[in-house]
């Protein structure tokens, strides 16, 4: 009797020492679907639209780029990156970044511009991407969005 007892206490303490071959982790190879949500319905709400623009020739012009509203759970600090390119005879190319001073609380919006000089009556395709950084949220456009603007240029005199 001691023996098998003695066999059973050797039996268990290898199992210890050996371990028992369980299962650490499992893999599976299986398909996902997810939907996203347009820019005006997202957690970081994105509202742009293109609009006609007049400036003074050799001046700057700001234009409205962007709303942002934070649908996150969390107060996020908003940045969006710009580039302006004036579409002409010459190419000309302004790059910017416009933040918001203090956190946007939820169901807060934040309205970013861009600035450029005037150049000339022409096509300007402004380029964005955003950033909203939280706590324990961090947000960011995949890619970039683009807005065109008809700018007209008048003469200061």
């Amino acid at each position: 009797m001691r023996s098998r007892l003695l066999l059973v206490g050797v039996l268990v303490a290898a199992g210890f020492v050996v371990g028992t071959g369980g299962v650490s982790s499992i893999g599976a190879d299986r398909g996902v679907t997810v939907a996203t949500a347009n820019d005006e319905n997202a957690y970081m709400a994105l509202d742009f639209s293109d609009e006609s623009v007049t400036g003074t020739v050799d001046e700057d012009v700001t234009v409205d780029v962007v709303t942002v509203t934070n649908r996150l759970t969390e107060p996020v600090d908003i940045t969006v990156d710009y580039e302006v390119t004036r579409q002409g005879e010459s190419t000309a190319t302004t790059t910017g970044t416009d933040s918001s001073d203090m956190a946007i609380g939820t169901g807060d919006s934040f309205d970013a511009s861009a600035t450029f000089t005037c150049d000339s009556h022409d096509t300007y395709i402004l380029e964005f991407d955003v950033t909203a950084d939280g706590n324990s949220v961090y947000v960011e456009t995949t890619d970039p969005r683009t807005v065109e603007y008809d700018v007209t240029c008048e003469s200061s005199t």
